[in-house]
């Protein structure tokens, strides 16, 4: 049996699939953006991850993401690939408001706390050299990426080419790169678990 997935286009640009399972006291809630590791400058690498953390330290109106999600039971996270960033939230689905909440504001802008940038930085560079530099051959994906890529972006992964890249950001790179691709427009929103195909659209409206 094929899944079943309505749509629907908002007048911002943002896209919205909705998959209506009322088997499940749950809903998940997705929010996939169209950029990842292709889209940096060759010199800027790694920012499309370090953004994927920083996104998790405030917003305008909401101080804490995760505090706001911890008190409903849900459960978030989030990846970064070479070609797209995705936020994900599992909760109940009677709470479904509270992640519309915290996307949207997020959508609309973040707090932009140099201390949490410096944080996440350092959360990065740390996990550069855990997964890919202080591991025997685990910079293997690193060198074999390099050599089989001359010019596409594919040519380094979404941790970056070297945590150099990662440490010079600073906060008017993360502003420009989240102005340019954190968009509605540039976004498409999953909704799946126990829902009303109407009652999203409103909420999402």
């Amino acid at each position: 049996m094929a899944i079943q997935i309505q749509r629907k286009l908002l007048s911002n640009g943002l896209r919205l699939l909705v998959h209506e399972d009322h088997t499940t006291p749950l809903a998940a809630c997705n929010v996939v953006y169209n950029v990842g590791s292709r889209d940096e400058h060759p010199d800027h690498t790694g920012m499309a991850h370090l953004m994927e953390h920083f996104m998790f330290c405030g917003s305008a109106h909401v101080p804490s993401y995760d505090k706001e999600l911890q008190k409903i039971g849900a459960i978030n996270n989030a990846y970064t690939s070479q070609d797209l960033t995705n936020y994900y939230i599992v909760l109940p689905y009677n709470n479904l408001e509270i992640a519309f909440w915290l996307e949207s504001d997020r959508m609309l802008e973040l707090a932009f706390r140099q201390e949490s940038l410096d944080i996440q930085k350092h959360v990065v560079i740390e996990e550069f050299k855990e997964s890919y530099l202080n591991r025997p051959y685990g910079d293997m994906a690193l060198l074999f990426n390099d050599l089989a890529y001359e010019r596409h972006p594919y040519k380094w992964l979404p941790i970056g080419k070297k945590t150099e890249h990662i440490a010079e950001v600073n906060m008017e790179m993360i502003k420009k790169f989240f102005y340019t691709y954190y968009r509605p427009n540039n976004a498409v929103l999953v909704v799946a678990g126990n829902v009303h195909f109407e009652e999203v659209v409103a909420l999402a409206e």
